[in-house]
C-alpha cells in the first residue's frame, strides 16, 4: 500500500471525481511525485479531448516511459481517496510544497547569480521576478460576467479611481490619470513634454508616491523646474542663481510642501524597463504607489547592447510598460519623441503616426497626447488626444509659460 500524501491524495479525488481536475489550479510540476505529475498531465489532455479520466482510461493514455504507474497503484489511490469536499485542503498542500520547493530553487539561482557576478540591480529585479512566480491560488478563476458584473455596478456609486489631471480640458476629455493605463505624451523637442510631465507628476504625488525615471535632465534641472512652477519663479533665475529677495519669500514658502511630496526621481541615462520596474517596485514598499513616469521612451537603454533594430527595442520597451501599469494597476505616463513628420504638412499638426521609432507606441497606449507649439504664438500649446480607449479624440489650447516651466488651461490668468 502506497505511503498517502497530499500529492496521492488530490489525484485519487480526482481519478474518483473528474471534476476536480477542472476545479482546483494545480498544475503538473506542483506535485513532489513525478508519478502524480505524469497521471495530473495525462487527466488535463484527456479532460482537454472530452474522454474519460477513470483509471483504466488513464492508464492507457500515459506515456510509456512512466515508471512506477501501474493498475494496482492507481487503484490504491482511489481506495484511499478522502472525501470530495476535501479537495480544496489537499490542493492547498500540494501548492504550499511547490511553494517551498520553488523558493529553495530561487535562492539557488540567486546564489547562482551571484557568483556569476550578475549586475546587481538585474539579479534583483529577476529575483522578485522569480519569487512573483512561486505561487497561485487554489481554485481557478473562471472570470465568468455575472463574477465580476455586480462589483462593477457597486462601484458605480462611488468616484472613479482616476486621478484628475491639471488640465480640466484634458480632464473632459480623457476623464484623469486611470489605473492600469498606459498614456503616452508626444511632442518634438521643446514643446512642452517635460513641463506636463513633470507637472502631472507633482498632481499624481498629491494620491501617492510617484516613481519618475528621467533620462534627459539631471534630478537638479528636474527640481528647478518644480520650484519654478509651485513658487512661481522665473525659470532661468533659478538655474543662473538669480533670485530677488522676493524670490526667495516664494521658494520658502512652498518648499516644505514639496519636499514632503513622496516623488522619487532616478536621473539615470542609461535605464532599462528593468531599471523601471525595480524602481516602481521598490517606491511601491515606501507607500502607495500613484504612477510611474518615464521621460523619455526613446533614449532607454537596450539591453542587447544595439543588436537589434531600435524600432524593434522600442516596441519592446512600449510592451513591457504597458505590462508594468497592469501589474501594478497604476497610470504610466510614457514621454516620446515625435518624428520630424508635422514640420513637412500643411498646418503643422502632429499625428500619432509621428512617433518616433514605432508604431507599437501606438497600439499599446491607452491614451496618447501630442503637443505642438504654435509658431506664430509661441504661447500657445495645441494639445490633441489622438487617441483615447476611454472616450472621444480632440484637440484643445494649453498656455505654455517657460518661464514658470507651467502648460496652463487657457482660460487661467497667471502672470
Amino acid at each position: 500500500m502506497t505511503t498517502m500524501t497530499a500529492d496521492h491524495a488530490l489525484v485519487g479525488l480526482a481519478l474518483l471525481h473528474h471534476d476536480v481536475v477542472d476545479d482546483v489550479a494545480v498544475q503538473a510540476d506542483d506535485f513532489t511525485d513525478p508519478r502524480c505529475s505524469a497521471v495530473w498531465a495525462t487527466m488535463r489532455n484527456l479532460r482537454a479531448a472530452g474522454q474519460p479520466t477513470d483509471p483504466l482510461t488513464v492508464l492507457a493514455a500515459l506515456p510509456g516511459d512512466v515508471r512506477g504507474v501501474d493498475g494496482p497503484w492507481l487503484a490504491d489511490l482511489v481506495g484511499a481517496a478522502p472525501v470530495r469536499a476535501l479537495a480544496d485542503h489537499h490542493a492547498r498542500l500540494v501548492m504550499e510544497s511547490a511553494t517551498r520547493r520553488r523558493l529553495a530553487e530561487t535562492a539557488a539561482r540567486i546564489r547562482q547569480g551571484v557568483d556569476e557576478n550578475v549586475p546587481a540591480a538585474d539579479l534583483v529585479e529577476m529575483a522578485r521576478g522569480w519569487i512573483d512566480s512561486t505561487s497561485r491560488d487554489i481554485t481557478t478563476s473562471t472570470g465568468y460576467l455575472g463574477e465580476h458584473l455586480s462589483e462593477f455596478v457597486d462601484q458605480l456609486d462611488s468616484k472613479p479611481d482616476a486621478v484628475p489631471t491639471p488640465w480640466a480640458d484634458l480632464n473632459h476629455l480623457i476623464g484623469g490619470w486611470r489605473p492600469g493605463c498606459m498614456y503616452v505624451i508626444g511632442a518634438r523637442p521643446g514643446a512642452g513634454k517635460t513641463l506636463m510631465a513633470v507637472q502631472a507628476a507633482l498632481g499624481l504625488a498629491e494620491h501617492g508616491h510617484v516613481a519618475v525615471n528621467n533620462l534627459e535632465m539631471s534630478k537638479f534641472e528636474v527640481d528647478a523646474r518644480i520650484i519654478a512652477q509651485t513658487a512661481r519663479v522665473n525659470l532661468g533665475a533659478l538655474i543662473d542663481h538669480r533670485l530677488t529677495e522676493d524670490d526667495w519669500a516664494k521658494v520658502a514658502r512652498v518648499l516644505p510642501a514639496v519636499q514632503a511630496l513622496p516623488l522619487s526621481i532616478i536621473d539615470d541615462p542609461r535605464v532599462t524597463t528593468t531599471d523601471v520596474r525595480s524602481h516602481a517596485r521598490t517606491v511601491a514598499r515606501r507607500g502607495k504607489l500613484a504612477a510611474v513616469v518615464v521621460d523619455y521612451i526613446q533614449l532607454m537603454r537596450d539591453p542587447s547592447g544595439g543588436r537589434r533594430m531600435r524600432s524593434e527595442v522600442v516596441a519592446e520597451f512600449s510592451r513591457d510598460l504597458k505590462i508594468l501599469a497592469k501589474e501594478l494597476h497604476v497610470p504610466v505616463l510614457v514621454l516620446a519623441q515625435l518624428n520630424r513628420g508635422p514640420m513637412g504638412r500643411a498646418g503643422a499638426k502632429p499625428m500619432m503616426s509621428d512617433l518616433k521609432e514605432s508604431g507599437a507606441l501606438e497600439q499599446d497606449a491607452d491614451v496618447v497626447i501630442l503637443l505642438s507649439e504654435n509658431p506664430d504664438h509661441p504661447e500657445e500649446t495645441l494639445t490633441i488626444v489622438d487617441k483615447n480607449r476611454w472616450g472621444a479624440k480632440g484637440e484643445f489650447q494649453l498656455i505654455k509659460r517657460g518661464h514658470y516651466a507651467r502648460l496652463d488651461n487657457y482660460q487661467h490668468d497667471l502672470r
